[in-house]
């Protein structure tokens, strides 16, 4: 336990920044949104770049790569399947896009930030292991999953957007379509609460 908590305390602080950016993003992806075709490939890309800064640390075969490949197509399959069935609205003359909110974004970067912790903390205690072949091929084949996922949804939106039918999208805020329940962020506070808000700062209601 102690060596568990030494090797949490000893990460580096920029990675905790990105997984609470990351966790955000997630967060507001659980909500319908409008967003543009170019806004939709960012957070694939980001989690590309990671990657590839994270595979220049390893001593890349045929075999290492072609299991980095392997998981790559099946992230992709899946990622497209998820996606599959998903209501997309589409704005073809502004390029873009109505997407369905959905926790799997979430999901998928607890997944990656899960998986990364573990294989830091195994190799942690057996330095020994880091090299070995079967390691490599199994942190590069789960590198390549995830990153596949995020492009397969992706191409599954695409997909359905090429088939949707053409509205007009641009008078609707971008980012996330405001649920009721956020009234209290884009609409002010509930009446209720307003009045309390009233008698703490001296004026009445009207």
């Amino acid at each position: 336990m102690d060596h568990f908590l030494a090797f949490i305390a000893h990460t580096p602080v920029w990675i905790w920044f990105l997984f609470a950016m990351l966790i955000w993003v997630g967060h507001r992806r659980s909500r319908p949104r409008v967003t543009t075709l170019r806004t939709m490939l960012i957070l694939p890309l980001v989690i590309l770049g990671v990657y590839f800064n994270f595979m220049w640390g390893f001593t890349l075969d045929s075999g290492s790569l072609g299991g980095w490949a392997l998981g790559l197509g099946a992230g992709v399959l899946l990622g497209w399947l998820i996606t599959r069935g998903q209501p997309v609205r589409a704005d073809h003359e502004n390029a873009l896009v109505g997407l369905p909110g959905s926790w799997t974004t979430m999901i998928i970067i607890v997944l990656i930030f899960t998986t990364r912790f573990y294989f830091g903390y195994y190799f942690t205690t057996y330095p020994e292991l880091k090299f070995e072949p079967i390691y490599i091929l199994a942190r590069l084949t789960t590198i390549g999953f995830f990153t596949g996922l995020f492009f397969g949804r992706v191409f599954g939106h695409l997909a359905q957007y090429k088939r949707a039918p053409s509205e007009d999208l641009s008078g609707e805020p971008r980012g996330f379509i405001p649920h009721p329940d956020d009234r209290i962020f884009f609409k002010g506070p509930p009446p209720s609460l307003q009045r309390v808000l009233n008698n703490l700062t001296g004026r009445r209601g009207r």
